[in-house]
């Protein structure tokens, strides 16, 4: 393993009606060609209304990676039934993102990175 880098997002959605109408959190990040293994974990949460729909989701909405010839893929995970993955291994990988989704919870959403030599 060459390193690691992690992230951490402490979030509160306090939503005052059923309905979807939870918080958003979206991310990017760029790197210069690396392989690495990403994946999202929920450390903690805690609901905030009794009568409402809770919930906390997260995951890689795309990736954009260049393979052993140098040709660029980019792929495309949303999907609207929550379903995108939630850990992925690339090689040659220039840029992740995701997305957080909550509603009446609070809760803390870890990102680790680890960086190797090669993953399959």
């Amino acid at each position: 393993m060459d390193g690691m880098s992690y992230q951490w997002w402490d979030l509160e959605d306090l939503s005052a009606e059923l309905g979807g109408n939870g918080s958003r959190t979206t991310f990017t990040l760029n790197f210069a060609q690396r392989s690495l293994i990403a994946e999202f974990s929920v450390g903690a949460d805690e609901d905030m209304l009794v009568s409402n729909d809770h919930y906390v989701a997260s995951g890689f909405t795309s990736c954009s990676w260049v393979d052993a010839s140098g040709t660029t893929h980019n792929e495309n995970y949303i999907s609207p039934s929550f379903s995108w993955p939630t850990a992925l291994s690339r090689n040659g990988v220039t840029s992740l993102s995701g997305e957080i989704d909550t509603e009446n919870v609070s809760a803390r959403v870890t990102l680790n990175v680890f960086f190797w030599p090669s993953v399959n």
